[in-house]
């Protein structure tokens, strides 16, 4: 499983964190490419501060998560 985050910028006119993500998912003695998906994440933060920058990053990832975990059992090499 590997995640790429490009772009990732918080935005402070906004106060959003903004991120596309790239998941690629691969298997196989050869670790050939499983499945490859795209998304996009536009998530507000409490505030311009490390904290709130924390907590929105906190959220992105555990989306994230949330988003790659079905995709793991199910690929088949």
């Amino acid at each position: 499983l590997q995640v790429e985050l490009a772009p990732m910028d918080f935005v402070r006119s906004t106060q959003r964190l903004q991120a596309r993500a790239r998941i690629t998912l691969s298997g196989g003695a050869s670790a050939r490419v499983l499945s490859t998906e795209e998304r996009v994440y536009d998530l507000p933060a409490a505030g311009d501060t490390p904290q709130a920058h924390a907590q929105a990053m906190t959220e992105l990832i555990r989306q994230l998560a949330q988003a790659v975990a079905p995709l793991v059992p199910a690929a088949r090499p």
